[in-house]
């Protein structure tokens, strides 16, 4: 006697392509101060190698989230920095910026911020961290003399990278900003010759303006992370019984 069973359900998969940050975030600690003592931070053993076999992404969707939470490893455990602290950092690239006369756009040793940074607070893992997320890729710099030490500056990368770290540090917490005082400041934190571009379309879907004279920030993440959170159970569209092990038995 042979038995066949038969069942009419239907799965359905449906592609879900969340921003692989998502994921980070719920796993990263916020480094946020770097007044604190290192003391306070070994509470965090998670390196980035440990993550990265604990987190359901790939080597490729690891590393874009990686860099685009400016996350780093610092003596073995991994954060992401506050965007807080990021403004801070890039008021501190931009002093040595200034100070040396470098061109973002053409390429420079980013070892010439170290120094700055350096006696500024922040570590040297968070500064390559900042110029990873803003950088042009290697094939794209400009000089053919260039080392790899070298890194150049992609503009509207990072126009929209400062302006959306700025706009989040002072206005995060729901607070509006005057947008005249919001785009000033912003202006303030760029080279000379990019202070023109910086425009709020430039951030577009990183602001809400409640009125036409102010903005805040519109955190996206919140709900990406709730995609994320849990999966999602959808019913099939039969309702039927389907126990066919019953139905079996009732025909034998």
């Amino acid at each position: 006697m042979t038995a066949i069973s038969r069942c009419e359900a239907t799965l359905e998969l449906i592609p879900v392509l969340p921003d692989p940050k998502l994921f980070l975030v719920r796993s990263l600690p916020v480094y946020s101060d770097i007044e604190v003592g290192s003391s306070a931070r070994m509470d965090n053993a998670n390196s980035k190698e440990s993550l990265l076999k604990d987190t359901p992404l790939s080597c490729e969707e690891f590393e874009r989230g990686w860099i685009n939470l400016c996350a780093f490893e610092l003596n073995g455990n991994s954060w992401r920095p506050s965007s807080d602290l990021l403004f801070k950092l890039w008021s501190s690239v931009m002093s040595a910026v200034l100070l040396k006369g470098l061109d973002l756009e053409r390429g420079f040793p980013w070892a010439a911020l170290a120094q700055t940074v350096e006696e500024d607070g922040f570590p040297i893992p968070l500064l390559q961290a900042l110029l990873a997320r803003v950088k042009k890729p290697l094939e794209l710099l400009e000089s053919k003399c260039l080392k790899i030490s070298a890194v150049a500056i992609d503009k509207d990368v990072c126009l929209r990278f400062v302006g959306a770290i700025i706009l989040e540090s002072q206005a995060g917490t729901g607070e509006e900003l005057g947008v005249v005082g919001f785009l000033q400041t912003w202006k303030d934190q760029l080279p000379e010759k990019w202070r023109k571009d910086a425009k709020l379309e430039v951030i577009k879907g990183s602001y809400a303006q409640p009125t036409m004279d102010t903005i805040t920030f519109n955190d996206g993440e919140k709900e990406g992370l709730k995609s994320i959170s849990g999966a999602t159970l959808v019913k099939a569209s039969g309702t039927n019984s389907r126990k066919w092990h019953e139905k079996f038995k009732r025909a034998r």
